[in-house]
């Protein structure tokens, strides 16, 4: 065996350091030598489980350092570890399927506990094993507000399952529910409870992106806060996950595919497809705008000849609210626009027939799989409709979402106003600059100005009607999520909507919205009242009247809204939301809404 000569003679230096340079493989020698650590599947592992952080073990490796005068320290230590996987290597580390390592020692399948840390584990829980542990009455307290009685043994046995690095159960789980109702509350203590061995992400990532297995490499859970329904329909990744058993393939991109062990568990949270018929109601103040001009009468605002009052159509509305989701939700997801401004139509189509792996089939499955594609990809498709049989044949889908005519409480008055423009376009088309300014010295200054005109309504207050069925909402996949974005738009697309014609257009807060619940005792016969309605449309709309406090109203304060909240039918209820990115306020009228009064 060569033997390793120092540099200088000072013999207390440490066997690594000559003097002058490291030598980085014996330094790791020494360093291991005391040190439980091992370097596996692509990651550090100590009695403590998967290094995720190296920087304290960089602060080690720099408390040994710190005494030898070298250069660059913090390439050395980078170096250092580079070599300390090949040093520290082992073939491979296989899990423990029976055992969960625990901060204070190993609690065996078998009931057995062992104190310590003695041995070198994959994974290890940041929580003590207690055995005289008491009840966890809050726990259970909590999961009894929120869940049947009879769901709370199946969470509290999955979250046992997910302690072991096995995916032998087959299982993932998915709760469904309400917005608001605290479920995310389990994700967090679960996040608390697997530290670094839990991972917050997102199953429509894994389910449509290859390269994201290979980010729950080593991880006990996967925790999706906010699942979209949608994330299930292509299953094939998932599933692959799920069922693993063992190492698997996985991939990261740019680099060559591997062998990795897979044991996580997904865990999801989602407010899931609609349960609930709903049917809601909002107000459109109009001040010297045009709300919605006719392009068969000059653009001049749209009335009924007979009423005299206004209409706004419900196309006018859906190309506001298209416009809002645009600018807001950019890129994500599920969150895509099929009708846009100046794109053709037949390219969106051949888009969810190219996604969907079927372009240019024209036999009724691939269409069928077109127009499920298409749901998934645009958010306007699986909330108002469309008509996709226009070229490449994608079916039709009928959108849960339908809106009225927005109509004024009042008539309105129609102004044609002439305006002066104080410039011209002179010179007719394509010339230079010079033809131009010539044709400018020529001409007179009446002929340098113009008239233009405008067409407005002093004011108007128009309201609007919408309703969304549960039923069609299960066929195109319009979830909780999808609802709340639809009223985040409507309060907040005239503010993203701005033109000379449409200066002052508002929706007034607040939002009126109508959920059905049912009444039956018996949870099946309640479910499908919930879905079918437990009242009229028209018998809700009712319970909100709305009249002019003054002859001429310039401001929607010039009504007064009242509404019947005692008259609200059985297994319905009234709710309100004035802020767009807040909660709907259910069975009371909202704080700081003067205008609206119980009546």
């Amino acid at each position: 065996m060569p033997v390793t000569k120092r540099k200088s003679a000072n013999l207390d230096a440490p066997i690594w350091f000559d003097g002058t340079n490291i030598n980085e493989a014996l330094f790791c020698d020494e360093f291991l030598s005391s040190r439980k650590i091992i370097f596996a599947n692509g990651a550090f592992f100590t009695p403590d489980g998967r290094v995720t952080d190296d920087l304290p073990l960089r602060g080690e490796i720099y408390e040994e350092l710190k005494c030898c005068a070298v250069n660059n320290i913090p390439r050395k230590i980078t170096n250092i570890l580079e070599v300390m996987k090949l040093a520290a290597h082992v073939e491979d580390f296989v899990p423990e399927t029976d055992k969960i390592h625990l901060a204070n020692g190993t609690l065996a399948l078998d009931g057995s506990f062992t104190e310590g840390k003695p041995d070198i584990v994959r994974s290890r829980l940041p929580v003590a094993y207690r055995p005289d542990a008491p009840v966890p009455a809050l726990w259970l307290s909590f999961l009894d507000g929120l869940l049947y009685a009879e769901d709370i043994p199946t969470l509290q046995e999955f979250i046992g399952y997910c302690l072991i690095p096995s995916n032998k159960g087959q299982r993932m789980m998915v709760i469904k529910g309400n917005g608001g109702e605290g479920k995310s509350q389990i994700g967090t203590v679960l996040s608390h409870l697997f530290g670094c061995n839990a991972k917050d992400g997102s199953v429509g990532k894994v389910s449509e992106n290859r390269f994201a297995r290979a980010d729950l490499e080593h991880i006990h859970l996967l925790i999706d806060d906010d699942m979209r329904m949608e994330a299930l329909r292509q299953t094939n990744y998932v599933k692959s996950l799920v069922t693993a058993q063992g190492r698997m393939d996985l991939e990261k991109k740019g680099k060559q595919s591997y062998q990795g062990w897979m044991f996580a568990r997904l865990l999801a949270f989602s407010n899931g497809d609609l349960q609930n018929r709903y049917e809601f109601m909002y107000y459109v103040a109009c001040t010297n705008a045009n709300p919605n001009g006719d392009p068969d009468m000059g653009n001049m605002p749209r009335i009924d000849p007979q009423t005299m009052q206004g209409f706004i159509t419900d196309v006018a509305t859906k190309r506001r609210i298209r416009n809002y989701i645009e600018i807001a939700y950019p890129g994500v997801p599920g969150m895509g626009i099929f009708v846009q401004k100046a794109v053709n139509l037949n390219k969106q189509i051949a888009l969810a027939k190219r996604e969907a792996g079927i372009e240019g089939a024209k036999e009724k499955n691939p269409v069928y799989a077109a127009r499920k594609k298409a749901c998934e990809l645009f958010y306007d498709v699986r909330t108002f409709g469309a008509v996709m049989s226009t070229g490449p044949n994608a079916g039709q889908v009928r959108g849960p979402v339908q809106l009225a005519f927005g109509k004024s409480l009042d008539s309105v008055l129609p102004l044609d106003i002439s305006i002066t423009r104080m410039a011209a376009a002179l010179g007719g088309n394509d010339k230079s600059y010079e033809e131009y300014e010539k044709a400018e010295q020529e001409a007179s200054e009446d002929k340098l100005r113009t008239m233009g005109r405008k067409q407005i309504i002093p004011f108007g207050l128009y309201e609007v009607r919408g309703f969304i069925s549960a039923n069609l909402a299960a066929e195109t996949g319009f979830d909780e999520a999808d609802m709340k974005a639809l009223f985040e738009a409507i309060l907040n697309m005239y503010e993203h909507d701005r033109s000379a014609s449409k200066g002052e257009m508002e929706v007034v807060s607040p939002l009126i919205i109508f959920k059905h619940e049912g009444t039956d005792t018996n949870p099946e016969q309640r479910a499908r009242q919930a879905k079918l309605g437990c009242a009229p449309a028209h018998k809700l709309f009712e319970l909100v009247t709305v009249q002019k406090k003054v002859d001429f109203p310039r401001n929607y304060r010039d009504y007064e809204a009242k509404v019947a909240l005692d008259k609200v039918p059985a297994g319905v209820r009234m709710g309100f939301l004035s802020n767009p990115y807040g909660e709907i306020v259910w069975d009371e009228l909202p704080q700081g809404e003067s205008w609206f009064t119980r009546g």
